[in-house]
């Protein structure tokens, strides 16, 4: 669901703030002297270009590992279908057969990290404006950071899910039970680790993907509300209807008060760019204007997410599953359309 996408968006969000951030429109407020020095609108299409092979190659780490957290939580099926057929041996050969498999491909991954370039290029110099660089560089190189550990922390989390998947092979309810909570549990350490990437990664207060980073931690806390809710209910522990729902109430009125803002700040953003004298007619200018619309269709996604997730809150106080389930599966296809938005505004950074 939501955690299909955070830890992506989180990395776009960086790609977008540095695109942004280190731009001739952002060094607008320089003093004519040093806007006489500025870089020319075609060499940060150049840069940009560079910047986005730079993050691609982390990026593709990312969207890798969020596939194969995502596979881990299709097993517990496939396990069932080998039990059905009355062989826990065969079960178990199995069981240890993708274990190691998967352990492997885990390892692969985490090994193409360290072989990445560590830098990321550095932007045309702008003089008056040589802190945004700075402060570009600077959040690349920390999401760098934070992919690796990323990495380690998904390892860890995969490693004591695959543990509960080989032991729930003997067939035992026992067993079997406690790979239903394993499973559980992943997709919160899931979330959890995506709400910390999306912090830590997120842009200065004043910049424009600020309020988007906001918007999507709330989103993401506001399930983890919903997730605990339901685990304690199927595990027959005492729950809190009221309480759950005020809880993913207060995150779904966070997420949509970020979304909105996140609108006007694209909107004072977008007449920055059209009185930018230096981008009229340059190739960075339709970049900069098209960043604008997506990451507006970016902040209308986030408030239809928090809409059901209003909704999901109402159905969680009326312990109605039903209307639970049919808020999950619209948001579940919004999640699919943040993704697609996010490919988009990526693709066109690229192409500069």
């Amino acid at each position: 669901m939501l955690h299909r996408m955070g830890t992506a968006t989180a990395v776009g969000l960086a790609l977008v703030s540095a695109a942004v951030g280190a731009s001739p429109a952002m060094a607008a407020n320089a003093p004519p002297a040093a806007r006489a020095q500025e870089a020319t609108p075609a060499d940060f299409d150049a840069w940009l270009s560079r910047l986005m092979a730079w993050n691609s190659q982390y990026m593709v780490l990312v969207t890798r590992r969020g596939d194969q957290m995502l596979a881990l939580l299709d097993v517990s099926e496939t396990l069932q279908a080998h039990l059905q057929r009355g062989d826990t041996r065969e079960a178990k050969r199995w069981a240890d057969a993708w274990a190691t498999e998967t352990r492997t491909a885990y390892a692969e991954l985490n090994a193409i990290y360290p072989t990445l370039p560590v830098d990321p290029p550095a932007p045309p110099r702008v003089r008056g404006s040589e802190e945004q660089g700075r402060a570009a560089l600077r959040q690349q190189v920390e999401l760098r950071d934070r992919i690796g550990t990323l990495l380690r922390q998904t390892t860890d989390s995969a490693d004591q899910f695959i543990d509960s998947v080989v032991t729930a092979s003997s067939g035992r309810e026992t067993d079997l039970q406690a790979l239903g909570r394993a499973h559980f549990a992943l997709g919160m350490a899931q979330l959890n680790i995506e709400i910390l990437m999306i912090a830590s990664s997120r842009p200065a207060q004043g910049e424009p993907a600020y309020h988007f980073s906001v918007a999507l931690e709330e989103a993401n806390h506001a399930a983890l509300a919903w997730m605990r809710f339901i685990q304690a209910d199927a595990e027959g522990q005492p729950s809190d209807p009221a309480g759950s729902a005020a809880a993913i109430r207060t995150r779904a009125a966070a997420a949509a008060g970020a979304a909105q803002n996140l609108k006007r700040d694209i909107t004072r953003l977008r007449t920055e760019i059209e009185a930018e004298r230096q981008l009229v007619g340059t190739p960075l200018k339709d970049t900069l204007l098209f960043i604008c619309t997506s990451m507006m269709s970016s902040a209308d996604i986030e408030l239809r997410i928090a809409a059901q997730l209003e909704i999901v809150a109402s159905a969680v106080a009326a312990d109605d599953a039903e209307a639970s389930m049919e808020a999950y599966d619209a948001i579940d296809k919004l999640v699919v359309e943040r993704l697609e938005t996010d490919r988009l505004r990526r693709a066109r950074i690229s192409g500069g």
